[in-house]
């Protein structure tokens, strides 16, 4: 696992892989040369974990090819092998050098539909004059781009084209609806001017003589996916396979316990291949007597792994804050915390790699807003009473209450375009006030269409599960996860995100994957394991206390100066911001998690020195 940067074309500092050598600690080197007129510039911050040493250096060069990396093919040895069958020599014992010779021997597009695995990568073709910027197929790892007259220029991080480039910071106010809608923005954008994901599945290749970009998409989780009304086979082979293959390392690998049924599955079977593996759980004392707890200490007994319980001590606030800056974008979800406390924990502790469950709630419908979508059609002219129901709660900030409030915005008007009411917490008429558009949700719509593309999708379950999949998970979970575990030298694997689920399960359709409630295909696999009581546990997970952190002075006094804030009041109707943040403190309304995304917000705005341009007319 690795950070990379690199340039086409555009002046960049020499060295600059420095700014990433919390996501690469064991080396970092360059290659600089020109290609048909153009500078070239590619980077490489390394964290060894599959051939050590010198042997994988990068970037790597082979007759006139060159690569920086940044990632884990998991299926390398028999791609080694079947290259060496083809009459390739290896130098090294290194999926590095497999993509290289992979490329050589197949092509850039058959080379990625090979490949089972996490990567952003570059690859320099001197003998065609062209550069190959690719991302893997479900989003994992991140690619940020710049293309625009002065040139390319690529990177894992932003930061380091912010500090490696003289692209300015710079706020994209177009997106910034979004940002409030979703609390995060769908790729290919950022809340950056002129700054981009690279989509997930896709690639780009730059013309080094011309600086013409051309993008390609060569995966999509619909286009490949088993069609809806294909019959599954088992999910344990699969899973088996998948886990299996990432099991794969030349340094320890450990894994994340929450007690839930996805970490869980991944024990089982991960612990099949190294019993003494070490297992982190991050313990929150006042919840520890839930289900999620008695199932961590069930598979302790069962199991032979060396497990680790934690409580976290210090400040969250403080822990949240210095995060902002490894984010690089603003991603308003407290989770961010307990993915870093995990991912020091297991630096700590001299471990490399970590598996996770992440993946299995949108692959296989997981999330409780998924029975409201399946049954919408005969809840939907209930939204009245729900909205009555939440204005009548007597516990103003409560979960029930914001629950209630949600589900009658959305069912008011179920469609692609309103489900961020459903998983969100700002209403379409809050956002048009705060940033005085009342027409901010008409370009809404457009995006998400857009984000829909011309896909063949069945229903609106399916689109919404796209969206989760694309957004949620994408733009979201694997965006914070990556930036965390890699902010402490750490990289986490996604069994559960696996393509091969994905295409066969993706598409299966919503009654199928909730006949007992959510996830079926996991929890019918479960059971076989663990048993009905394990599986049927009250899912809890690690609290955030948003509440009591709005409260301490320090908080609210940053409050204050936000609202104070030029840049905010150029953004927001500091009026309504002010009415929000009172109603807040005085019970009136359950405004938590929509400060907490102005705030952080705010805080993206301070920790870049982020521009603030004025409206346009």
């Amino acid at each position: 696992m690795c950070g990379i940067i690199g340039a086409v074309g555009r002046e960049i500092t020499v060295g600059i892989e420095e700014c990433l050598s919390h996501r690469g600690p064991d080396s970092q080197d360059h290659y600089a040369t020109d290609v048909a007129g153009a500078s070239i510039y590619l980077g490489n911050t390394r964290l060894s974990i599959i051939g050590l040493g010198e042997q994988g250096t990068q970037p790597m060069r082979d007759g006139g090819v060159s690569i920086t990396y940044n990632g884990e093919v998991y299926n390398y040895r028999e791609l080694q092998a079947e290259l060496q069958t083809a009459g390739h020599s290896f130098e090294s014992d290194t999926d590095t050098e497999v993509l290289l010779k992979g490329y050589q021997e197949w092509g850039l597009e058959p080379l990625l539909e090979r490949l089972h695995g996490m990567f952003g990568f570059a690859l320099l073709d001197e003998n065609t004059g062209k550069v190959h910027v690719c991302r893997d197929r479900m989003g994992v790892k991140p690619v940020y781009y710049v293309d625009s007259a002065e040139g390319f220029v690529f990177a894992s991080e932003i930061k380091a084209i912010l500090e490696g480039t003289d692209v300015d910071a710079v706020l994209r106010r177009d997106r910034v609806a979004e940002y409030l809608a979703n609390h995060w923005v769908y790729e290919p954008d950022t809340l950056f001017e002129d700054i981009y994901k690279l989509s997930a599945g896709t690639y780009v290749t730059v013309d080094c003589g011309t600086g013409e970009t051309a993008f390609s998409r060569y995966w999509d989780p619909i286009s490949d996916a088993k069609p809806p009304d294909s019959p599954r086979d088992d999910l344990t082979p699969l899973l088996e396979t998948t886990i299996d293959e990432q099991m794969r390392s030349d340094v320890p690998v450990g894994m994340y316990l929450s007690g839930g049924i996805d970490s869980s599955l991944i024990a089982h079977y991960a612990t099949q291949r190294n019993p003494e593996m070490t297992a982190l759980h991050l313990r929150d004392d006042d919840r520890n007597e839930g289900g999620e707890f008695r199932n961590v200490q069930r598979l302790d007994d069962e199991y032979d792994f060396e497990l680790h319980s934690f409580t976290p001590r210090e400040s969250m606030i403080e822990i949240y804050k210095e995060m902002i800056y490894y984010l690089d974008e603003p991603v308003a979800d407290p989770a961010i915390i307990p993915a870093y406390l995990l991912a020091r924990e297991a630096s700590d502790r001299d471990i490399r790699v970590m598996l996770s469950g992440m993946g299995g709630d949108e692959i296989f419908a997981g999330y409780r807003r998924m029975k409201i979508v399946r049954w919408q059609q005969y809840l939907r002219w209930l939204w009245p009473a729900a909205a009555a129901s939440a204005a009548l709660d007597p516990d103003r900030n409560g979960g029930r209450r914001q629950n209630l409030d949600r589900t009658a915005r959305y069912l008011r008007s179920p469609s692609p375009a309103n489900y961020y009411t459903l998983a969100y917490y700002f209403s379409r008429e809050e956002i048009g006030r705060l940033l005085e558009q009342p027409a901010w949700h008409d370009r809404y719509a457009d995006r998400i269409d857009d984000l829909l593309g011309d896909r063949e999708l069945d229903s609106v379950a399916e689109q919404l599960q796209f969206l989760d999949l694309r957004g949620y998970l994408a733009s979201h979970n694997f965006l914070y996860a990556d930036k965390a575990s890699m902010a402490a030298g750490v990289e986490v694997r996604v069994p559960l995100a696996s393509h091969r689920i994905a295409e066969e399960y993706f598409r299966q359709p919503l009654p199928e994957k909730m006949t007992d409630g959510l996830k079926t295909p996991l929890k019918s696999t479960a059971r076989d394991i663990f048993g009905d009581e394990y599986v049927d546990y009250k899912k809890e997970g690690f609290g955030f206390p948003i509440e009591m952190i709005l409260e301490t002075e320090d908080v609210q006094a940053e409050l204050s100066m936000m609202v104070d804030d030029e840049r905010i009041e150029r953004l927001f109707d500091i009026d309504y911001l002010e009415s929000m943040v009172k109603d807040y403190y005085e019970g009136r309304t359950p405004n938590a998690m929509k400060l907490w995304n102005v705030y952080t917000l705010w805080l993206w705005l301070e920790e870049f020195d982020v521009a603030v341009p004025q409206a346009s007319a």
